[in-house]
């Protein structure tokens, strides 16, 4: 509920100039990037506002069209996805740490990464990988690589038949 309700003038007063200040301190955030409404309220937290205070400007901001979780982790994705290497599982972490929930998160992945772009990804940074850490442990290093980077183990056990099997003519 807004502070303007249920409140004296005096204090709806005092109430807007701190609301107004953290208004402003989270436009000056918005000025240079997106962020969630999560990420949002983190920043002004660590700035010293109330709850009441970060409640009322998200919320006012969401209102307006400034903050917009699904429009933020769309774009996230589609920069993350052209400039990372990044599996699904990975951008899954990267998002929810952002305070993304897990109904957008999914469907946000299941249309800008399908399983068949997946495949082409994990294999094309395999390939990569492999190729500059050829020798005995090379297989283990992409399996590893793979892994911390997001891929799922099925998929990673997929490429390595194709990188390791030494009729592919990549080995």
């Amino acid at each position: 509920m807004p502070f303007y309700h249920h409140t004296s003038p005096r204090q709806r007063a005092k109430n807007w100039r701190k609301t107004k200040t953290a208004l402003a301190t989270a436009c000056r955030y918005l000025m240079l990037r997106d962020y969630s409404a999560f990420e949002l309220e983190t920043r002004l937290q660590k700035r010293g506002f109330s709850g009441e205070e970060i409640a009322e400007t998200v919320l006012f901001l969401k209102e307006q069209g400034y903050v917009n979780d699904q429009a933020f982790a769309k774009h996230w994705l589609h920069d993350h996805i052209a400039h990372k290497p990044w599996g699904p599982f990975r951008l899954a972490h990267e998002l929810r740490n952002r305070g993304i929930d897990h109904d957008t998160i999914n469907s946000l992945l299941q249309e800008m990464l399908p399983p068949d772009k997946v495949k082409a990804r994990i294999l094309a940074v395999g390939s990569s990988y492999y190729r500059k850490h050829k020798g005995q442990s090379a297989c283990r290093a992409v399996a590893r690589y793979l892994a911390r980077l997001g891929y799922d183990a099925s998929d990673i056990a997929q490429v390595l038949e194709k990188l390791c099997d030494s009729t592919s003519g990549l080995a």
